[in-house]
């Protein structure tokens, strides 16, 4: 058998009689792979592809979708680049068993598949570069996310007070939303804003009808706008257990708007650079740092 950068990945080139007794064995142990590797998406983003005649093809984010355009590209020979979009990225492959899901509920492999089967990997983070080279023995290359020093332009903030904010998707594995409304009972006395897309739409509903009085919540918010809102805010709320770079980083800072975070801290951009604070994942004292913070500005 030869190896190939196609799927399934395997071509056979001769049987010995000897090994016929051993396929039931061999299809017994590889049969789950083989499934979910043939039963890999071709969406209408996979059939432009062949027939556009790109040099070379980017995709964002490790999961199904991207495991499937880098197979493609592959069997064509093109280049293919991947760009980490976040920590659950590196999270998503911790394993090649088809039985595994991560929090995204993206299958192991096919997350595995995609990182290293590409021709190139772009990290968002030194910390990234790291987990890939340890993890994976890839190389990486680094590539910050950019930010638009510019105003937003035409844009209002969605309050006329100052507010602690909170910007991300609704979904509790990760982005822990939960325990901004936590962090308003702690403070009943400062208002929050909360600016959530409806990744979970059961716990998007649950947030707003158990929200205390002093937070409110906004089901997204055109880009311009929720860059005002941070632009006006005594601080941004960070309750993340993992990020790459959030891009909502870089924005508190052009604004110099300090930052609490409960763990994450990307490159040490708050410990290092001074950009905000670090709780070590102990909520009281996020607490009390966002009370400094607001008595201080």
């Amino acid at each position: 058998m030869q190896r190939t950068s196609g799927l399934p990945g395997l071509r056979l080139l001769r049987l010995h009689p000897d090994l016929l007794r051993q396929l039931p064995v061999l299809l017994a142990a590889r049969l789950p792979l083989l499934r979910h590797r043939l039963a890999l998406p071709r969406p209408r983003s996979i059939e432009l592809l062949e027939r556009l005649g790109c040099d070379v093809v980017c995709c964002f984010g490790v999961s199904k979708l991207s495991a499937s355009i880098v197979a493609t590209c592959r069997r064509r020979d093109l280049p293919v680049v991947l760009f980490l979009m976040r920590e659950e990225d590196l999270a998503a492959t911790d394993t090649q068993s088809p039985s595994h899901r991560d929090a995204r509920h993206h299958v192991g492999h096919l997350c595995h598949l995609a990182l290293t089967s590409a021709s190139r990997v772009v990290a968002q983070t030194r910390h990234q570069q790291e987990v890939l080279h340890e993890r994976f023995g890839l190389s990486s290359q680094l590539i910050r996310n950019p930010v638009d020093l510019g105003a937003p332009v035409g844009a209002e903030p969605p309050t006329d007070t100052p507010h602690l904010v909170w910007i991300g998707r609704a979904e509790s594995a990760n982005k822990r939303p939960e325990l901004c409304l936590e962090l308003a009972r702690r403070l009943p006395h400062r208002r929050f804003l909360m600016i959530a897309g409806r990744r979970e739409p059961e716990l998007f509903d649950h947030l707003c009808q158990t929200a205390p009085p002093n937070l409110r919540i906004l089901e997204r918010l055109e880009p311009a706008r929720a860059e005002a809102a941070i632009a006006a805010a005594s601080a941004l709320i960070n309750t993340s257990n993992r990020e790459g770079f959030p891009n909502v980083f870089l924005q508190a800072a052009k604004h110099a708007v300090p930052i609490v975070s409960l763990e994450v801290d990307p490159d040490g951009f708050l410990s290092r650079h001074g950009c905000g604070i670090v709780a070590g994942g102990d909520l009281e004292h996020m607490a009390e740092q966002l009370e400094r913070v607001v008595h201080r500005r």
